[in-house]
């Protein structure tokens, strides 16, 4: 039996493109909530809307700090506790705060390599992957031997999900926006349906993937609040 992990050199890699994909999302979310608040406060006209502005920014900055670093300490436990084991028959992931992955060669459907080098081991199922960070020791050994035992061929990975991410951001802000300021009940209507199926959608996949930790998954269940929020919303505005 094979055993490989990731090394604490590597680890400082994962760190670092970590730390860049947080920096994108918070350098998104601000200017946003900034453009969403005196976008509110030259319809409405109230001073109230800046006091509130003023109050709430450097509360929403705290909880994304206190978020962010929450998330990287049980993200850097769950990566340094990563151990792929590969036998005769398949492959098995271990980590922390995760059950088990196993994999039999014959139950591969197919195995996707990105640019860097990650490799992805897909199966039948969409929660039952596997994926194999390239900073991973030996990773053209572990391609090596995934290879040599199934019968499925080496693919490029298609980057359209990291593509679509920044307008999938702008659209989620762009729905929030019409449900909260457009009076048109048509408007008011799509936005919130397309809102909670996006955000149910979400905390399915969540919920049924075996590659997130415990932790990420109960607090994945904080987004049922957000729909019951966004759902309590649109039926006021609808019926007042």
């Amino acid at each position: 039996m094979n055993q490989f992990k990731i090394s604490e050199e590597e680890f400082r890699e994962i760190s670092k493109n970590t730390l860049h994909i947080i920096i994108l999302i918070v350098v998104i979310i601000i200017p946003l909530f900034t453009l969403f608040s005196f976008e509110l406060f030259i319809l409405k006209h109230s001073t109230e809307i800046i006091n509130s502005f003023a109050i709430s920014f450097p509360l929403i900055l705290v909880t994304i700090f206190i978020g962010i670093n929450k998330a990287f300490n049980s993200q850097k436990i769950i990566f340094q506790s990563y151990t792929l084991l590969i036998d005769k028959s398949g492959i098995r992931r271990k980590q922390d705060n995760t059950p088990d992955i196993y994999i039999k060669f014959s139950d591969i459907k197919s195995i996707q390599k990105n640019k860097k080098g990650r490799l992805i081991i897909k199966t039948s199922k969409f929660y039952n992957t596997i994926i194999i960070p390239h900073q991973i020791k030996e990773i053209n050994k572990i391609e090596k031997l995934i290879l040599e035992n199934c019968n499925c061929k080496l693919t490029n990975q298609c980057c359209l999900k990291e593509k679509l991410l920044l307008p999938f951001i702008i659209l989620i802000m762009c729905l929030m926006t019409n449900l909260i300021l457009n009076e048109n009940r048509i408007v008011i209507l799509i936005s919130s349906l397309l809102l909670s199926s996006i955000i149910l959608t979400v905390f399915y996949r969540i919920q049924k993937n075996n590659m997130i930790d415990q932790s990420e998954k109960k607090r994945s269940f904080f987004q049922l609040i957000i729909v019951i929020f966004i759902l309590s919303l649109s039926i006021y505005k609808l019926l007042t």
